[in-house]
């Protein structure tokens, strides 16, 4: 994707280097292809939120005594799929976010800058779903000048891949994900990590700072989809851990907090099981 004047990887003789035949590289000059950055105007632009809607397929929500149950990994990658961080660099600066581009309801927030020459593709249509975390990757590091993918996180949206809803079903057959039960998910992601036996303190801040993000957005709708009083206590806990270090916090004021943003609303309850030997 090229974006806001970025231009491809160009080889050493100074040319376009051309793609190679059966690997990632063929997906990102598809993507050369697809996108081409809008003309900025003087002045800066007024920034357009991000529609916070993730489609799955039915099949990756079974519902266990009536919780939609994610692996800690589908959490993840749901958390990575809508989060600008993921990028950083250029990316982070505009908040482009994977979902602001391939999501089953269109473009939107920084999105809506680019001229698509083409129909933005379905993830799992552009490789092979294991090719996802190689194509996310090589966007990071040489397109949006963003950190090294962790490898972790390129697994959890390679399986997120391959779940999404294609952009043809309809969407009484597809199972949403919106912003209210992303923070929901990603608040017990977090209470996850942070009693996990082995820790990942850089993927926690990755997930706090994420979160941080979806809910400022959902904080600026209009109107607002959640009570201020739940923003408000969701980011005073957010932004504690992240001024004393602790990544997202407590599991326990975590988890409480992950249930009321739960009871936002009719829409599903996500829970995440915790593989058993891995948690304390």
């Amino acid at each position: 994707m090229i974006f806001e004047g970025l231009t491809p990887q160009r080889s050493q003789a100074g040319k376009q280097a051309p793609p190679r035949e059966g690997s990632v590289y063929t997906a990102m000059a598809l993507t050369y292809a697809l996108f081409l950055p809008c003309p900025v105007p003087a002045g800066e632009l007024p920034r357009e939120p991000v529609r916070l809607k993730t489609w799955l397929t039915q099949a990756a929500c079974p519902k266990v005594q009536g919780s939609v149950q994610l692996s800690p990994d589908m959490a993840l990658g749901l958390v990575a799929f809508n989060s600008p961080y993921l990028f950083g660099g250029k990316a982070l600066r505009s908040q482009l976010t994977c979902g602001a581009c391939h999501a089953k309801d269109g473009p939107s927030g920084a999105a809506e800058r680019l001229r698509l020459r083409a129909t933005v593709p379905d993830l799992g249509s552009v490789s092979k779903p294991g090719n996802v975390a190689a194509f996310v990757a090589q966007a990071v590091e040489h397109e949006f000048d963003g950190p090294p993918l962790a490898p972790r996180t390129g697994r959890a949206l390679s399986a997120l891949a391959s779940v999404l809803a294609p952009y043809a079903a309809p969407a009484a057959s597809a199972c949403l994900v919106d912003g209210v039960s992303l923070v929901a998910i990603g608040l017990r992601l977090c209470a996850y990590q942070a009693g996990a036996v082995r820790g990942d303190s850089d993927e926690q801040d990755f997930v706090r700072d994420s979160l941080r993000f979806v809910i400022g957005e959902l904080a600026h709708g209009a109107p607002p989809a959640v009570p201020a009083a739940l923003i408000n206590d969701t980011n005073r806990v957010l932004r504690a851990a992240d001024l004393q270090s602790l990544g997202c916090g407590a599991p326990a004021s975590l988890t409480r907090l992950a249930a009321r943003w739960n009871a936002m609303g009719a829409r599903p309850r996500f829970v995440v099981e915790y593989p058993k030997g891995n948690h304390e």
